[in-house]
């Protein structure tokens, strides 16, 4: 684990950004609009990533170690039933890997801002259990070797798809806990020759600012 990018700091193109956010509240809004639901609750979440990449291909490197990061944002749940809903989120989310090349270290570090959409099945007032597709925007990149930081944001793709599993547990005064797995189905780098998927543990805290409780 990679203990100095905690905490990281990232440089996003302002009206790239801006243009993220709006497609990201509109995504929101239209899911929440569209769902015919019994309940609806939202709230926000904040947590750490355990992250990293498996690379395959030409010049792919002898070895990977996870990093830790951040990530936070908000959630709706839209409740169909006593048991089944959909759950959206929109995180801001920061990960990345550490890249060995025969004992020479590239930390590779990534912003993306995070949708999910999953099916969430409660099992009883206490816990539920969520899976489904996450979409990816990748806002800003950076590589740190021997002490010298690199913009790489054109060597990656704009977006990244993966799919998650996970479970969440509601506690008291409006909180729950989530642990979930989010494994990248597509390949991020640009390069024809090598494949780079991303893998991502999420441990987060959640708070519901509205919405009935279960």
């Amino acid at each position: 684990m990679d203990v100095e990018s905690l905490p990281v700091q990232f440089i996003f193109n302002r009206e790239k950004v801006i243009k993220k956010i709006v497609l990201v509240v509109g995504l929101m809004a239209c899911l929440i609009s569209t769902i015919s639901a019994q309940k609806i609750r939202a709230g926000l979440k904040t947590g750490i990533n355990i992250s990293d990449q498996r690379v395959s291909g030409i010049g792919a490197p002898t070895g990977t170690q996870s990093v830790a990061g951040f990530h936070g944002g908000i959630y709706v749940i839209a409740l169909f039933s006593d048991h089944v809903g959909i759950q959206s989120e929109a995180l801001v989310s920061m990960q990345g890997a550490i890249l060995d090349y025969s004992g020479t270290l590239y930390t590779d570090k990534f912003t993306y801002i995070s949708i999910p959409v999953l099916l969430r099945y409660k099992v009883n007032r206490l816990i539920s259990f969520h899976a489904g597709p996450q979409f990816g925007i990748l806002g800003s990149t950076k590589e740190t070797s021997g002490g010298s930081t690199f913009d790489t944001r054109s060597d990656f793709n704009n977006t990244d798809f993966s799919l998650v599993f996970g479970g969440t547990v509601d506690l008291p005064l409006k909180l729950n806990v989530t642990a979930r797995y989010c494994r990248g189905i597509s390949d991020v780098d640009k390069s024809m020759d090598s494949t780079t998927r991303n893998d991502l543990f999420q441990f987060s805290l959640g708070y519901r600012l509205f919405g009935a409780g279960e």
